[in-house]
């Protein structure tokens, strides 16, 4: 692993790690983040592939990945998981921050605190990556103001083919967030992604704006299947929401809910929900509304979607939204 480590560090060519197992035991801080291997400009990082290529994480306090301010950065076809025995408090499989042109192929997290985390960056691509029983969010497009840091401008990140299951705390698969109703996430998409049987929402969008969920899947999730809370044109097309609820919490979750969120951070202004399916496989399996708005829900465009089979009602829409071509009509 050392090698590997000293190959990163001189950066200018591609690291190859083959098959195997490598305990990741030293760290390097660089720009506030604790990792075990900094990535360097221009220089991916490649494995041998899922379940061949395993990096153990076996430092609590320590990143597997992490980059702060760089640009040109790639990581591909490998395993990220915990060490057994360690300590998962502080381990993101990848803590990347306000970094540019970003590219994740084929990573797998498991049994970590989270998967790979992007705080402020742009023109990211994540493709094929998964994962799988971490305690907290599966993949993360965040901007972050905290008493020690300040990382927003997240914008243009894509998630395509991606995979969450498991978490553990009643958290997110995919999450998508900015600060407030004034500093918003944007550009955000995620194509083709699977969302399942996390404790939390299966996709949970907060503050943002443009964000774009095309043929995505949230299904037996804890909470609601996809959440839209304080966002603005944010389109949900041809996406899954099944027998999500899993929680059977007794007021409800639904399979896709667009409203303000609960910290009362701004209204969710003109987004737009089409072509869906949302609802139980089989009669009273949990998930409450295949749709519902809450207050601070204003001129969503809600059309042609398949709301049947909820447990309570099939959609439930504020005053002003346009709502046509759904079954049932709402």
């Amino acid at each position: 692993m050392r090698t590997v480590l000293a190959a990163v560090l001189a950066g200018g060519r591609t690291v190859y790690i083959p098959a195997g197992q490598y305990l990741l035991r030293t760290g390097v801080v660089q720009g506030g983040i604790y990792s075990n291997i900094v990535l360097a400009p221009g220089c991916p990082v490649v494995g041998d592939g899922i379940g061949k290529t395993f990096l153990l994480a076996g430092r609590s306090d320590c990143h597997p990945f992490g980059a702060v301010g760089l640009r040109d950065l790639s990581v591909s076809s490998l395993s990220v998981v915990r060490q057994p025995g360690a300590d998962l408090s502080g381990q993101d499989a990848a803590k990347l921050a306000l970094c540019t042109k970003v590219f994740f192929r084929d990573v797998e997290s498991r049994d970590l605190m989270q998967g790979p985390q992007f705080y402020g960056c742009t023109d990211v691509v994540a493709v094929g990556c998964i994962s799988r029983n971490c305690l907290l969010s599966g993949l993360g497009a965040v901007d972050l103001v905290d008493d020690r840091e300040t990382w927003v401008g997240t914008d243009r990140v894509r998630f395509e083919r991606c995979r969450v299951s498991g978490t553990q705390a009643p958290h997110y698969g995919f999450r998508v967030l900015g600060v407030s109703h004034d500093s918003l996430a944007h550009g955000v998409t995620l194509v083709d992604c699977v969302a399942s049987d996390n404790a939390g929402a299966g996709i949970y969008v907060k503050c943002a704006q443009g964000v774009l969920l095309q043929r995505c899947r949230a299904v037996r999730n804890g909470q609601d299947g996809i959440a839209l809370l304080g966002s603005q044109t944010c389109t949900v097309e041809r996406c899954t929401a099944l027998n999500n609820n899993t929680s059977q919490y007794r007021f409800g979750y639904m399979g896709i809910s667009v409203g303000r969120s609960p910290e009362l951070v701004g209204p969710c202004l003109d987004n737009v929900v089409r072509a869906c399916r949302s609802g139980n496989s089989k009669p009273h399996v949990g998930q409450s509304y295949g749709y519902y708005e809450f207050d601070g829900a204003f001129h969503s465009t809600v059309t042609f979607n398949d709301f049947r089979g909820n447990v309570t009602r099939p959609a439930e829409y504020r005053p002003g939204t346009v709502h046509y071509g759904n079954k049932p009509r709402g």
